[in-house]
């Protein structure tokens, strides 16, 4: 099996990134606040530009684990920008391809996130949503020390169904 190298993504990726994001927008719709159908209809240039913003700012990434030429998982970070906020760093879009999943990839790719996220002055603490039946991806924050700090009911409607989504928090250092 080919080595992963995981890497920011930036506007060169975009064509990658939306692929697979719309990949996983249609296979777990449950899993994201997003959908398939807003998502789809973002055009490429639109895509490449958030990407761009992204990589050039000093508080934000997308990261992309490559196989070779295929973008196989991502993972998005952004700080919150308010004062009384910017303490606190938000994960987003998390996804692992799923004929690649239970591969170590998942946790590879979000371990490289925190990473870079304890690299950032101040940043004091990392927050994520997860659908609470998402008993695998709870598992895997929990093992990456996320510890649970409430539960949203009813957080998304989701194909006639009400689902809640557990917040989950990890603490980097006092600020």
């Amino acid at each position: 099996m080919a080595a992963i190298t995981i890497r920011t993504l930036n506007d060169n990726d975009a064509l990658d990134f939306q692929n697979l994001r719309l990949r996983a927008l249609k296979e777990h719709p449950d899993a994201f606040g997003s959908t398939y159908e807003r998502e789809s209809a973002y055009s490429l240039e639109f895509v490449a530009e958030r990407l761009r913003l992204t990589a050039e700012s000093p508080n934000n990434f997308t990261l992309g684990a490559y196989r070779q030429e295929d973008l196989i998982g991502v993972v998005g970070f952004r700080r919150l920008t308010g004062e009384k906020e910017q303490h606190r760093g938000h994960i987003w879009g998390m996804y692992v391809r799923s004929e690649d999943q239970g591969k170590g990839i998942g946790k590879n790719i979000l371990t490289h996130a925190l990473e870079l996220a304890k690299s950032l002055p101040g940043l004091g603490q990392v927050e994520l949503a997860v659908v609470t039946r998402n008993k695998q991806a709870r598992e895997l924050y929990a093992s990456l020390g996320f510890v649970s700090c409430g539960t949203n009911p009813r957080a998304l409607f989701v194909g006639g169904e009400y689902l809640d989504e557990e917040h989950m928090v990890i603490f980097l250092k006092s600020v």
